[in-house]
């Protein structure tokens, strides 16, 4: 206000030089008076990073970057980068095609009563076009809002503005205002060059400025996402309605991909993997949420598969005599990458909890800890079923060590399943039940997991058997089998059918797939009123017309979704059944359906359950730019 008076007082001292008529210049003043009262005056900075970095380090798990990005604070002069005090924020590292660089702060602030952001942006080595947007957290649900981007000046400093009262403001690829702007939970920086190459720049004076600016509450800022306390009620879950699935009030309807060793490959495999997957229009994931190994000094209960790449999520302990969960770095640590890649890319992931067959150690794991003797135990057998539950209990109130969510309170988890392909014999033990024993413990288990985790769906994980007909694969009322498909999807915790398919192996034909879909969609709408998903599908000959006929059945009876199997990166796991995204013939008719899947997606709210990523695939190759020489609160890493 105090701007407003002195512009009032100007406007009438300098009457006379205009010779404006009083009335008309009173008006003129008022004018000015308001105009100055709205101009925008900014609180002192939230962030000039004098002392420290204040808790910004580079984004981990959840950006397109190599590993050679770095975030420092450094001392320049006032014409070389800080614009407020002595010292900038330096972000710096080898910028390939398809990326970009993420860096945030997880802290606690309320950005009420504030309109815009502003920070200054100066350019070091490597200045070239480049565009720059923030990004903000917000809510319980920690719902990530995309501002525009912004073009950087390579010859001077920018000082780039965000409007928190715009509508243009991006959550999941609707535009919109910002919600929760009270709650504001992480704040990140994403610059966007042009060019490839080697880049640095200076990041200053970070404020709120508005109308009536207020400096941001905080709390003290968290160490790492590994120590954060967990998210509660969050939002942006798919949940069932009727037969289709649904995120708020948008349908969601997918073509997506099993691929198994997300859960426990290299970050460079792992981050292949879900860029394959955005270039090919997928949005749901399956993988394996076990790894199952015996005990560590080799000395009892045997391994029925073993580690992988040394990796292993269970084992006995031979100091408890009981299974024991390895969190570490070797273990649900890799887990912890792959869903934060995948709530980067905005695809969500069925995670199963066990497997029928020997790969990972699975069921017969289970039986060989407690030195039972047949498959099927692992369904009766009361030690084994506790033990199923604890890992369970473990892996749903699992903080994940890269985005401090709880498994249980994360969106990016589309449903927990049961199993993989549940049978009363696997193929290491031997086994014999009836199909009440399977649909039992499928009741008994997936009531125990939606009493500790009501946010997510439940699936079996079954193939889909009948049990009636007088051959192959409506026989799954045989003892060596014990499925029932029908039993298992009315379960009253059990979410959505699933179905796989795999004509050769089961001794018909590919057109005969089509029927098998047609009469599991038919069943799953008009019987038991719930969502399907072929959830495996496989092919190994002529498939671009076969996977054209069951993707089209999919499609014209309006089933939620499926996932081939399966997709294959660079350096990845294949089989006779995969796909790649090279391309082909294959892959375009992948691509085309994956499209038509999203195309319904209409919603009648505000909400939309996918972002567009970067889909490039770029080099891996890195050149060390972090020198030892700067300040000694460094967090880049040396290569």
């Amino acid at each position: 206000m105090l701007r407003s008076l002195v512009g009032s007082e100007m406007c009438i001292r300098d009457r006379f030089r205009f010779h404006m008529h009083p009335m008309r210049l009173v008006l003129l003043c008022i004018l000015a008076a308001v105009a100055l009262s709205n101009a925008q005056t900014c609180a002192p900075p939230i962030f000039s990073w004098e002392n420290s970095l204040q808790g910004w380090v580079k984004a981990s798990g959840t950006t397109d970057l190599d590993t050679n990005n770095c975030v420092q604070t450094n001392a320049y002069s006032m014409m070389t980068g800080a614009t407020a005090g002595s010292y900038s924020m330096r972000l710096a590292y080898d910028h390939v095609a398809g990326k970009q660089g993420v860096f945030w702060v997880v802290q606690d602030f309320d950005f009420s009563g504030s309109n815009i952001i502003k920070f200054d942006v100066t350019f070091g080595s490597g200045a070239h076009s480049s565009n720059i947007l923030l990004s903000l957290s917000t809510g319980s649900s920690w719902s990530w809002y995309e501002s525009t981007e912004v073009p950087l000046s390579t010859s001077s400093t920018t000082t780039v503005s965000f409007d928190l009262q715009a509508l243009t403001w991006k959550l999941n690829g609707v535009t919109g205002a910002i919600q929760n702007i009270s709650q504001i939970k992480r704040i990140a920086i994403i610059y966007r060059p042009v060019n490839v190459g080697f880049v640095e720049l200076f990041i200053d004076n970070f404020r709120l400025c508005g109308n009536t600016p207020v400096a941001p509450t905080t709390v003290a800022p968290t160490q790492a996402p590994t120590t954060r306390a967990p998210q509660n009620t969050p939002t942006g879950f798919v949940t069932t309605q009727g037969t289709k699935f649904v995120i708020g009030n948008c349908p969601f309807y997918f073509l997506g991909t099993n691929v198994y060793y997300v859960a426990y490959e290299s970050q460079s495999l792992v981050d292949a993997s879900f860029l394959d997957m955005s270039a090919m229009g997928f949005t749901v994931l399956r993988t394996w949420g076990f790894l199952d190994i015996g005990s560590l000094d080799g000395t009892t209960r045997y391994n029925i598969d073993g580690k992988k790449n040394g990796v292993y999520f269970q084992y006995w302990d031979t100091a408890t005599n009981a299974p024991k969960i390895n969190e570490g770095s070797d273990g649900l640590v890799k887990l912890d990458y792959a869903l934060s890649k995948a709530a980067y890319y905005n695809i969500k992931v069925i995670v199963a909890l066990v497997n029928n067959w020997h790969h990972f150690g699975g069921m017969d794991q289970y039986v060989v800890w407690y030195q039972a003797n047949n498959h099927d135990e692992f369904y009766t057998d009361a030690r084994i079923k506790q033990a199923y539950k604890n890992y369970v209990n473990a892996l749903v109130n699992r903080v994940n060590t890269y985005t401090g969510v709880r498994y249980k309170d994360d969106p990016t988890i589309f449903a927990w399943e049961l199993a993989n392909e549940p049978r009363c014999k696997g193929d290491n033990k031997p086994g014999s039940c009836s199909t009440t024993t399977i649909v039992n413990w499928a009741g008994e288990m997936s009531d125990y997991i939606k009493s500790i985790d009501p946010n997510h769906m439940i699936a079996v994980g079954d193939e889909g058997f009948f049990t009636s007909g007088g051959s192959w694969p409506y026989q799954g009322y045989l003892s060596d089998v014990g499925v029932d498909h029908k039993a298992l999807t009315q379960l009253p915790s059990i979410s959505f059918a699933t179905l796989h398919l795999y004509p050769e192996s089961w001794g018909t034909s590919g057109s005969w797939g089509s029927t098998w879909i047609s009469e599991h969609i038919d069943f799953a709408h008009n019987v038991a009123g719930k969502p399907t998903v072929t959830e495996e599908f496989g092919y190994s000959s002529d498939q671009v017309n076969i996977y054209n006929s069951w993707l089209g059945v999919i499609d014209s009876q309006s089933a939620a979704g499926s996932l081939v199997w399966m997709l294959v990166s660079a350096g990845g796991y294949g089989d006779q059944f995969s796909v790649y995204n090279d391309g082909g013939a294959v892959s375009q008719v992948l691509k085309n359906y994956a499209t038509i899947m999203t195309n319904k997606n209409v919603c009648t709210g505000t909400s939309a359950p996918t972002t567009a990523r970067p889909t490039t695939r770029a080099p891996t190759t890195a050149t060390n730019y972090c020198y030892s020489y700067y300040q000694s609160t460094n967090y880049c890493s040396y290569y």
